[in-house]
């Protein structure tokens, strides 16, 4: 299968989906987190529009991590997994332990209630594995965890896939779907199984990004046809229905209807209204093009891994201090794009030109 014409090209739709995502995110924590009253219970809609937007940046990180490398199989005639490393290296690592570096600071300054161990985990990415405990301060890390945890493995997909071109990165995201699928039919997994099951559901949204991406021209193709903006419409649907189902009565059958919907539905639909927004032009890829979501989106990562520091619940800040004003998660991830991701991508493409 050839890759398309242009596919190097920085897609800004993405960006736009970028800055939705974080948008959904920071909602859901300032909602149920750092403005919620004493007492009260959390919203079921801001945690499932939480929910969301890390899904969505599976999703793209998915689409982009498995798009780049195919680009770099079509034209140089293979794929470097020592330049991944490094891109992915130095995109992930120097802002977040900066960030992590900055908790032990504010740890040993009496600021926040989080453990020095719990951070030094954190640095690990295994937040998302068993029990281990990253504090809140950290704990949003689990998804990082899951994408390192993705990357270790994606070099090996490409290089086993080589003969298969881009049908075998496409097979990724079926087989994890039946992987989780067990589960509805073999209830007794055991304690190894159900966590076998259970680790699969994030992996399934980035491979539903690596899943669009080797079927790109296929992509381009649908996204032409007339019916394209039905499938939109229909996948957007099936993607934020569940945010107004807030509460409803289940029965053991409903519960396996549910969790099929949100295992088989849901990472396809958002895989497919993430994607082809970048192909279709309109109203709303317009919107995702405009200034404000291009800025979000720029500095999304930097804004995900600092919007925690300062829309952790009122009781884990142990003294007043600027972790108090959330505006200024905005101006230190803004910071940390310009002076942090910045130089650390300059330096990284750098040191491939050198290799």
């Amino acid at each position: 299968m050839q890759i398309p014409p242009g596919s190097s090209q920085r897609i800004l739709e993405l960006d736009g989906w970028r800055g939705i995502s974080i948008l959904f995110v920071v909602v859901s924590h300032v909602v149920n987190y750092r403005y919620l009253a004493p007492g009260a219970h959390e919203s079921v809609l801001a945690a499932q529009l939480g929910t969301l937007g890390v899904s969505l940046f599976f999703v793209i990180s998915g689409f982009i991590i498995a798009r780049l490398a195919l680009v770099e199989r079509e034209r140089a005639g293979a794929f470097s997994a020592k330049r991944f490393y490094v891109r992915r290296f130095f995109r992930i690592v120097p802002p977040f332990f900066l960030y992590l570096a900055c908790l032990h600071v504010f740890s040993a300054a009496g600021w926040i209630a989080q453990s020095p161990w719990d951070t030094l985990v954190a640095g690990t990415f295994t937040c998302n594995i068993g029990q281990v405990s990253c504090g809140w301060f950290a704990g949003h890390s689990w998804s990082l965890a899951f994408e390192e945890q993705f990357y270790l493995v994606f070099p090996l997909i490409v290089a086993v896939g080589a003969a298969q071109g881009t049908r075998f990165v496409a097979m990724v995201f079926p087989v994890l779907v039946l992987v989780a699928a067990v589960h509805l039919f073999v209830h007794d997994l055991g304690l190894a199984g159900q966590a076998l099951v259970g680790y699969t559901f994030s992996f399934i949204f980035i491979a539903a990004g690596t899943f669009y991406a080797a079927n790109e021209v296929v992509l381009r193709r649908v996204c032409e046809a007339r019916f394209a903006p039905a499938l939109t419409a229909l996948a957007a649907a099936v993607v934020f229905g569940p945010l107004f189902l807030t509460t409803f009565e289940t029965t053991p059958l409903l519960a396996e209807v549910w969790t099929a919907y949100l295992l088989l539905a849901v990472p396809f639909c958002a895989g497919w209204l993430v994607t082809s927004a970048s192909y279709r032009d309109g109203l709303f890829a317009r919107l995702l093009r405009s200034v404000p979501l291009q800025f979000l989106g720029a500095i999304s990562y930097s804004l995900y891994i600092w919007q925690q520091a300062f829309l952790a619940p009122t009781k884990l800040y142990l003294t007043d201090g600027p972790l108090l004003y959330p505006v200024l998660a905005l101006v230190v991830a803004s910071a940390s794009y310009y002076w942090i991701e910045g130089p650390a991508r300059r330096l990284a493409r750098r040191m491939m030109t050198v290799a």
